[in-house]
């Protein structure tokens, strides 16, 4: 499977990176891009399965990006990647698109879990967001996230 790895950071990247091919059973292949043209220039040059992305992309909005690609690789799944775990973020995020969203927070080997829920037509949140969202909904209390009734059929069938 062919991952692309888009974030401005070359540090999370790399990472993301090493730890995968050091650590996963799964045969993945990995590319890099810091930048938009570097995202662009990727999908036209490899057959990309799964783009994982930070939704602040440098001064690029990720959500906007993903669209931008769908138009011409209708069939790639993305992932978004990112600190930003609020109501608004999230929200946004897969409602734009996003087929998985996973926290910075959440251990790297969640990125492996995402990586392959995605591939196998699955949709994934990280468990320190599923968590919050969970207690929400039981306690009655909105710290961040709020949830349409829709959000919460996907959030308990996952």
């Amino acid at each position: 499977m062919k991952v692309l790895i888009a974030d401005d950071h070359e540090l999370i990247s790399n990472g993301v990176v090493s730890y995968l091919r050091e650590n996963s059973k799964e045969k993945f292949e990995f590319f890099t891009a810091k930048s938009k043209l570097d995202v662009i220039d990727c999908l036209n040059r490899n057959d990309i399965s799964i783009v994982l992305q930070d939704i602040q992309f440098g001064d690029v909005d990720g959500r906007q990006l993903m669209k931008d690609a769908l138009l011409s690789y209708p069939k790639l799944k993305f992932i978004a990647l990112s600190s930003h775990v609020d109501e608004f973020t999230v929200k946004s995020a897969l409602s734009a698109g996003f087929n998985g969203y996973v926290s910075k927070n959440a251990p790297l080997a969640e990125i492996e879990q995402a990586l392959i829920a995605i591939a196998k037509g699955e949709q994934y949140i990280s468990q320190d967001i599923k968590r919050k969202m969970l207690n929400s909904i039981l306690t009655g209390k909105n710290e961040e996230l709020s949830l349409t009734k829709r959000e919460l059929e996907v959030l308990l069938a996952i």
